[in-house]
């Protein structure tokens, strides 16, 4: 199961917005549906198309939703999708970086290899690539309100 949450947050006149890998289940679902409460715009990523799409229509109602089919263990993938989000969707002040996967729910001896490496690229080196993508326009935004 892929739980990739990347929140990224932009303001839009006194609401933020938020960005989420893999926010169509669990806790990303939660975390989306709770900023949009609160009118914060989404940046919603993950693998699963259909799911990203229902809950998109799900939120629309209530705040902007830009949603990105992305698998966080693809680095240019991530890179270029957060290199390319629409000006609507900027400035990004914020990331909730919440991406995970369990395999095998069984001792880790147990465990084949190919799944701990599985695991690791998806728990570790995905959040290393979204946290490096976005952490630019993250603070480009933390300068502006330094300068203000």
């Amino acid at each position: 199961m892929y739980i990739y949450s990347l929140l990224t947050i932009k303001e839009i006149p006194l609401c933020p917005a938020y960005l989420s890998p893999e926010l169509h289940q669990g806790f990303g679902k939660a975390a989306a549906q709770r900023f949009a409460k609160a009118g914060w715009s989404l940046i919603l990523t993950g693998r699963r198309v259909e799911r990203l799409k229902a809950l998109e229509e799900e939120l629309s109602e209530q705040v902007p939703v830009l949603t990105l089919a992305l698998d966080v263990r693809d680095s240019d993938a991530v890179t270029d999708a957060i290199g390319s989000l629409p000006e609507s969707f900027l400035p990004l002040t914020c990331l909730i970086n919440n991406a995970g996967l369990a395999l095998a729910p069984e001792p880790a001896q147990k465990v084949a290899l190919q799944d701990w490496h599985t695991m690791i690229d998806t728990n570790i080196t995905g959040l290393v690539n979204v946290t490096h993508a976005a952490l630019p326009l993250l603070l480009k935004k933390q300068r502006r309100r330094e300068h203000s």
